[in-house]
C-alpha cells in the first residue's frame, strides 16, 4: 500500500481519516507495527524554522531483537495454549497493535529546535463486516484522526514556489490542499480542476495570438482534442497525461468523498509536475534571454577595441 512504503508518507502524506484495514496478513501487520514504533528521522519543512529540516522520532521503540519471523512463532506458539492464561499473555506480548480500540499518538522534535515539534494521532479498532452469503468478516482498521501542524499547514510552504506560476489560482491551489486536508474529497477536485482548465486558457489565448490555432474550431473540440491542439503551447506531462482532467471531471461528478481523498496526492504531484516544468521553462528562458544581452554587449564593446 502506497502510505505504508515510506516513513514520510506514512506521517505527512496519509489523510485523516483514511482507512487502513488487514485482516491477518502478517507483512501488513508488521509493517503497520514497525511504523507506529518508528524510531528514526522524517524530512520535513519546519513552520517555526521556516526552513526544510529533520525530524527525530520520540514514540516508543519496538524490541530491536524482534522480527517478522519472531511475531509468526509468538502467533503460533500463542494460538496452542488457553486465550487469557498467562502464558498466552506472555507468548503475545510484542509491540505490534493490540486486539480492541486503542488511540496511539506519536511525536517528533526538530533537529534544530526540540521545541518544534509534530504530532500524530491514530486509531486502530476492531470491525465485523457482515457479507452476503459469507457470514461476517472480522478485521482491524488503522486510521489517522489528528495531527499538528495540519497536512494542509504542512504543505503550504512546498507550493509557495508556483505562487508566481499560478498568480490568482495559487489561492485556490492552497484551497484545495486544505479541504483534502478536512476529508473534503470532491471540493478539493473541483479547484484541481479549475488549475488544469486555466493551464489550458493560457496556452489557448498564446496559441490564438500565434496564429497557431482557431479559435472558433478550438471551442468545439473536445477536452483531449484541446491538448492535443496545444500541445506546443503546453507542458509535455500534461500533454502526456491528459486525462488528469477525466479523472478530475470523474472525481467531481461520480465518485464519493472517500474515493476522492484516496486519489487526491496523486493528481495533486500530477499538477505540481506540470508546473515544474513551466517553471522551469520560465527560467531556461530567463537565462537565454540574460546571456543573448550579456554575449551582445560584449561583443558590441568587442567591435569598438
Amino acid at each position: 500500500m502506497e502510505y505504508l512504503s515510506t516513513p514520510e508518507n506514512f506521517f505527512l502524506e496519509l489523510p485523516l481519516y483514511q482507512p487502513i484495514k488487514w485482516d491477518g496478513d502478517d507483512e501488513q501487520v508488521f509493517r503497520i507495527a514497525e511504523l507506529l514504533h518508528y524510531q528514526d528521522t522524517i524530512d520535513c519543512f519546519c513552520l517555526e524554522c521556516n526552513k526544510d529540516s529533520t525530524f527525530s522520532s520520540k514514540s516508543l521503540s519496538m524490541p530491536k531483537e524482534l522480527t517478522i519471523e519472531d511475531y509468526r512463532r509468538r502467533k503460533t506458539a500463542a494460538s496452542l495454549v488457553s486465550p487469557g492464561s498467562r502464558s498466552a499473555n506472555r507468548v503475545t506480548k510484542i509491540s505490534l497493535p493490540k486486539i480492541g480500540r486503542e488511540i496511539i499518538d506519536l511525536s517528533f522534535e526538530c533537529t534544530r529546535n526540540p521545541n518544534h515539534r509534530l504530532l500524530f494521532i491514530y486509531s486502530i479498532k476492531d470491525l465485523v463486516e457482515r457479507n452476503e452469503g459469507e457470514g461476517l468478516t472480522r478485521f482491524q482498521q488503522l486510521e489517522k484522526i489528528g495531527q499538528t501542524p495540519s497536512f494542509a499547514a504542512l504543505n503550504q510552504p512546498e507550493i509557495k514556489k508556483y505562487r508566481s506560476i499560478l498568480k490568482d489560482k495559487y489561492g485556490e491551489f492552497s484551497r484545495a490542499i486544505g479541504l483534502a486536508s478536512h476529508d473534503i474529497g470532491i471540493g478539493a477536485y473541483v479547484y484541481l480542476r479549475r488549475i488544469f482548465e486555466s493551464l489550458l486558457l493560457e496556452a489557448k489565448v498564446q496559441a490564438v495570438s500565434n496564429g497557431d490555432i482557431d479559435e472558433t474550431e478550438y471551442l468545439k473540440m473536445k477536452v483531449s482534442e484541446r491538448i492535443k491542439a496545444l500541445k506546443g503551447h503546453l507542458p509535455t506531462f500534461l500533454v502526456e497525461h491528459s486525462n488528469i482532467y477525466s479523472v478530475l471531471s470523474k472525481g467531481i461528478h461520480e465518485l464519493d468523498e472517500k474515493e476522492c481523498l484516496q486519489h487526491f496526492n496523486t493528481l495533486k504531484i500530477g499538477i505540481e509536475l506540470i508546473l515544474d516544468q513551466k517553471i522551469e521553462e520560465r527560467e531556461k528562458k530567463r537565462k537565454i534571454e540574460e546571456a543573448s544581452r550579456a554575449i551582445n554587449e560584449a561583443s558590441g564593446k568587442l567591435k569598438n577595441l
